[in-house]
């Protein structure tokens, strides 16, 4: 019988729970050669990936406790919202090859941004508030786009395209951690900054920016659980297996239902983060299992199609967890809170977003170092208390836009500060 990549995950868990805490904590390889970055940071080489995931399994709904591996005893040194950002990180902690770094010529500076794809929603708001920020303060002075289209070698020989040119940093959007290895080592030893928002570095070279998306999957299954009274069928709809975005939130969502015997995942859907897609997924499951489904939960961008997709079999609408906090599910929680039992939500700001990838260019850019090679903060949770903060006049559960850009900044002004060496003047 082929496993699903469900019973893989449990498996895996099931046995490294066996596994000490300590004998997690293992160390990063490294290189002698020399680099122009190494004089500003660690030798070279790649981190131990932190795919060894050792939990605390707590009560149903309760999201595990898991400190991040950090062998040099970085987080220490952050206040504790910082450190509490960092629950279940799904990598190792490593100091910054970029620490020390100072640009090699005075600015304006050129920077490059490679995407796998550039047409969808998400692409397009963030690029556009880039170049927003980019015609601000004269820091930068050019912004190149590319776009692989999917491609995976397109995209490497893209990068290399971009060292050649000497950009002054990259913002990289991998296709491939393992295949973008080795560019991201050649960018990294010719002296360029790499940095990756939605996603955990994993080698000193890049700077991986809200990359914990174990911990959104663990936040959202917690506020699922006990809208599901603890018990029942779950469907679980997931964008494209392979990506961190995917694969990292199921992982968490896994890591809260390992304390859940009574809910029970009867099915599992490919949505290719499209509500269309997702939407057609939906239907057929539900065509083939007639029984009541008690809840959904979903990685990304795909909830409008699965409360659809109930609707339109004369479904009861079960209890969503909606990773990204679509408008178009928040429209419909707020219009129907006397009769659905509701969502949870957690937010995907792309605005916030492109102001922690911008912040942390800037300060690489006026040599104002980084500390370590991840930057993240807690996922902001929708609920009951805040729904009505975070929906607009107008919205419905048609409404086209992904993700909902929600009252504000989740962390204080001063939170990216930490991250960064020597304070912005």
């Amino acid at each position: 019988m082929k496993k699903t990549w469900r019973s893989v995950v449990l498996a895996t868990m099931a046995l490294v729970a066996t596994v000490a805490l300590a004998a997690c904590g293992g160390g990063s390889s490294s290189s002698s050669s020399s680099s122009p970055a190494e004089t500003a940071g660690p030798e070279s080489g790649q981190t131990e990936s932190a795919t060894k995931t050792t939990v605390s399994t707590e009560g149903c709904g309760e999201v595990p406790s898991k400190p991040p591996n950090d062998p040099e005893g970085l987080l220490a040194e952050f206040p504790g919202e910082v450190q509490d950002a960092f629950n279940l990180y799904p990598a190792t902690l490593a100091k910054s090859a970029w620490s020390k770094f100072k640009p090699s010529h005075p600015g304006p500076y050129r920077i490059a941004l490679s995407a796998t794809a550039l047409s969808d929603p998400f692409s397009e708001e963030f690029i556009e508030l880039m170049e927003k920020h980019k015609g601000e303060g004269g820091l930068v002075s050019e912004i190149k786009i590319a776009s692989s289209n999917g491609d995976i070698q397109t995209q490497i020989r893209q990068v290399q395209q971009m060292i050649r040119e000497k950009y002054d940093a990259i913002v990289l959007f991998q296709g491939s951690s393992a295949a973008d290895a080795k560019v991201e080592e050649e960018a990294g030893k010719a002296g360029i900054p790499l940095i990756g928002p939605l996603q955990f570095a994993e080698n000193p070279w890049m700077v991986g920016i809200y990359g914990n998306e174990f911990l959104k999957g663990a936040e959202m299954m917690s506020g699922l659980a006990p809208l599901m009274e603890n018990k029942g069928s779950l469907l679980e709809v997931y964008g494209l297996h392979g990506l961190p975005s995917t694969d990292g939130v199921l992982a968490g969502i896994e890591s809260v239902l390992a304390g859940c015997p009574d809910i029970n995942v009867v099915g599992e859907v490919e949505g290719k983060y499209s509500t269309a897609v997702a939407k057609t997924g939906a239907l057929q499951f539900l065509a083939a299992h007639p029984e009541k489904i008690d809840g959904v939960i979903q990685t990304g961008g795909m909830g409008p199609g699965l409360i659809e997709a109930f609707e339109q079999t004369g479904r009861e609408v079960p209890p969503l967890g909606d990773n990204g906090a679509a408008p178009g599910v928040l429209a419909y929680w707020q219009q129907n809170k006397g009769t659905y039992k509701g969502a949870t939500s957690v937010g995907l700001q792309v605005p916030v977003l492109v102001e922690a990838t911008w912040a942390t260019v800037e300060a690489l850019l006026e040599g104002r170092g980084v500390k370590m090679n991840q930057i993240s903060w807690e996922p902001p949770v929708i609920d009951e208390e805040n729904l009505d903060e975070w929906v607009e006049p107008g919205w419905t559960l048609q409404t086209p836009l992904l993700y909902a850009p929600g009252p504000g900044s989740p962390f204080p002004p001063d939170y990216l500060e930490n991250f960064f060496v020597n304070p912005a003047k």
